[in-house]
């Protein structure tokens, strides 16, 4: 849905913690429930940017960054 509406991710990460290499999808939903992998991909919009993880015991967590507000935070650091 993500990408329907946002078109391709910017970014997609699939690391392992182990030199194995998952060969389908339910050996590597194995390595993410044994906390052995970061599994996240995010998109970019015009006010800032979501990404997706896949987290261990089936956790599936949306963060969206807002763009707007992390500028004046950063300009208010920099203070």
């Amino acid at each position: 849905m993500l990408t329907e509406k946002y078109g391709g991710p910017s970014e997609v990460v699939e690391k392992f913690d182990t030199s194995y290499k998952p060969s389908d999808d339910n050996d590597r939903m194995y390595h993410v429930g044994m906390d052995r992998c970061k599994y996240y991909s995010t998109y970019e919009t015009g006010k800032g940017s979501i990404q997706l993880t896949i987290e261990k015991d089936d956790f599936v967590r949306l963060t969206y960054f807002d763009k707007i507000n992390s500028e004046i935070i950063k300009r208010e650091s920099e203070r």
